[in-house]
């Protein structure tokens, strides 16, 4: 009995496969992929993260520039060991120069901006692996507005992915990334689905969600303590509009509640319930991030903040269902 459901539960999973063009996201036969930014995409990083969590993982998140070299020598050494990225190219120079969106989505062949884009067409196809891809994660946050407008980033996205297609780059995904605090602003310039590039140009919905509650540095809470679930609501209510796209949790973490020292350990485990739940069946990768946050004070996301952090960390990290690769 019990393998004849779950022979029907495969069939049906391939049936709305090719009925929506899409992977489905994870279940306990097609398990999530576990990523982190394990506090810098170096290999020290890397390997320290992998020993605490007790595992190593299916992808690193890396953030680039526009004019970094890629791969560097630690992205190589990912390669070399079988990570996956989900590589963030942001339109920044090194210099601290940010790009004009208006001027990469107005790019042709035989421009600096398109061979720039080029590039990273054979970068990215040499890698091999696969992986996520997103061009400038978090438009909508203030890191990002210097670049230009939403027109002028869904401009630029756009550019970016058919110059990406017509290289024949075919080991990415193409993921567009927000900041889930950004799906109730009031602000046009910082809505977030205003930055959208449409469906035809996307292929998974990413998201970055945190618990901030930390203290700013005039000692007040910036925010209320949050589940993990309340912060994705209005994302999940903005996905439900798109429902042929996978989502990717790009970015998650908690700090400490400094009154109630389990409190991080239950939400890291509360969250590792919850993609287990109906309404979340869409998500097909989550990546932890572990470092402090440098906007607050003594706001720190690591996994190892506390033990019983660590320990919450570690039992997601060993379940199964965790257990995916990008594909």
């Amino acid at each position: 009995m019990t393998r004849t459901l779950a022979a029907v539960a495969a069939a049906l999973a391939c049936l709305a496969t090719a009925l929506t063009g899409q992977s489905e996201g994870a279940t306990l036969g097609d398990p999530m992929a576990f990523g982190a930014f394990p506090g810098a995409a170096t290999t020290s990083s890397t390997q320290t993260f992998e020993s605490q969590a007790g595992r190593s993982m299916a992808y690193i998140r890396v953030y680039d520039r526009w004019d970094d070299t890629f791969p560097s020598s630690n992205t190589t050494w990912m390669k070399t060991t079988g990570h996956s990225l989900f590589l963030s190219i942001k339109t920044r120079l090194k210099s601290g120069t940010n790009l004009s969106w208006a001027a990469i989505g107005a790019a042709q062949r035989g421009d600096p901006l398109y061979a720039d884009m080029q590039r990273w067409a054979t970068q990215i196809k040499a890698y091999g692996l696969p992986m996520y891809v997103t061009f400038n994660h978090e438009p909508d946050t203030a890191n990002s507005q210097g670049s230009g407008t939403p027109a002028e980033y869904i401009a630029a996205y756009r550019n970016f992915v058919t110059v990406m297609q017509a290289e024949n780059v075919t080991n990415a995904t193409w993921a567009w990334t927000t900041a889930a605090r950004n799906y109730g602003s009031g602000k046009p310039a910082r809505y977030a689905p205003n930055y959208y590039p449409g469906d035809a140009w996307v292929d998974v919905l990413a998201i970055d969600a945190y618990n901030m509650y930390c203290r700013t540095k005039s000692g007040a809470w910036a925010n209320p303590w949050r589940s993990l679930a309340t912060i994705l609501t209005p994302f999940m209510n903005f996905a439900a509009q798109h429902p042929g796209k996978p989502l990717v949790m790009a970015e998650f973490g908690t700090a400490e509640d400094p009154a109630n020292p389990r409190a991080k350990a239950g939400w890291i485990a509360d969250a590792q319930q919850m993609f287990k739940q109906p309404g979340y069946e869409r998500f097909a990768a989550v990546s932890y991030w572990n470092t402090t946050s440098h906007n607050y004070a003594n706001c720190d996301f690591k996994i190892t903040s506390s033990t019983a952090s660590l320990d919450a960390f570690k039992a997601m990290a060993a379940d199964p269902f965790y257990a995916g690769a990008v594909d």
